[in-house]
């Protein structure tokens, strides 16, 4: 039996639970991918919240204080990469219907946006 596998069957690097650091990747990358490619992040965000829960869930059982922070960790940076994917896209979809609605002529477009900040305030 190899000597650095868990008695699970689970690798660990160093004793910390492989999902939680899969978790943490995870969020960083997605993080990071929602400013230049927008559409790798929502699968790489919700592949780090589900890597980041099993993580925790293994962390509490293996009572693993480091592995629950990453985890916790990288369930935070993917929740978040995922509600900016989430603000981008409705943002976008505004642009785009109001753009239309202006003909694409950037000037009625401007005017578009003063009245709905005049509305809202």
């Amino acid at each position: 039996m190899d000597e650095f596998a868990a008695p699970d069957g689970e690798t660990k690097a160093g004793g910390t639970n492989v999902l939680a650091i899969v978790s943490l990747i995870l969020g960083i990358l997605s993080f990071i991918l929602n400013c230049c490619c927008l559409w790798c992040a929502p699968p790489l965000s919700i592949g780090g919240i589900i890597t980041g829960v099993l993580g925790m869930g293994r962390a509490n059982k293996d009572e693993d204080g480091t592995s629950k922070i990453l985890s916790i960790i990288g369930m935070a940076l993917s929740g978040l990469a995922l509600l900016i994917f989430a603000v981008l896209m409705i943002l976008n979809c505004m642009g785009q219907s109001v753009m239309g609605s202006s003909g694409g002529d950037p000037e009625e477009f401007l005017e578009i946006i003063e009245d709905i900040v005049d509305e809202l305030d």
